[in-house]
């Protein structure tokens, strides 16, 4: 492919491109094609994105957060598409035959077409709604999960304490671990 003289503006479309397709999981031969460039230069300026990177934050989270959601609006999006596509309606044409003519083809007797309305694809919804919860999570939006320490059976822990130290009167050693353990 020609290289083609890009204006400093132009270079810096073409990095917002390359860093949105470089995202999606495109391949740099993809984004290649795409942008209308070699996958030299792409690997040139995905080498150029990655230092910006680097040097813009040692990445500060809340720009690691923000391409996160950015990645995630992208997919939503995709997953909406296709949850409309997946609504519309669906053709089939059928033919009835009576035999074979001569030249061993069907004799066509009657062809119909069949239109169906279908309601949509609900793994879609499922992609959107994954999206939803992972932008939740991400974002701390979720209330935070209780978590307790139990013993056997959800029951109430027994906690024993046990000294290893020969300076510690003996008596109080052993009332200490019976009132521990409630044998007391």
């Amino acid at each position: 492919m020609a290289a083609r003289k890009r204006t400093p503006f132009q270079r810096e479309e073409d990095l917002v491109q390359i860093t949105r397709l470089y995202l999606q999981g495109r391949t740099q031969r993809d984004i290649a094609e795409v942008v209308g460039v070699s996958q030299g230069q792409v690997n040139h300026d995905l080498k150029l994105i990655q230092t910006r990177w680097r040097e813009s934050s040692i990445m500060d989270m809340n720009e690691a957060k923000q391409r996160e959601l950015e990645r995630l609006d992208i997919l939503e999006r995709e997953y909406w598409a296709a949850w409309e596509q997946s609504k519309n309606e669906r053709t089939r044409a059928r033919q009835e035959s009576d035999g074979k003519s001569k030249d061993g083809k069907p004799n066509v007797v009657r062809a119909t077409m069949e239109r169906e309305q279908r309601d949509g694809n609900p793994a879609f919804l499922a992609g959107v709604m994954s999206c939803i919860e992972r932008r939740c999570k991400l974002l701390g939006l979720d209330a935070p999960a209780k978590a307790e320490l139990t013993g056997k059976d959800g029951g109430a822990l027994t906690v024993r304490i046990i000294y290893d130290d020969t300076d510690i009167d003996t008596n109080a050693t052993q009332a200490l671990t019976l009132a521990a353990t409630g044998s007391a």
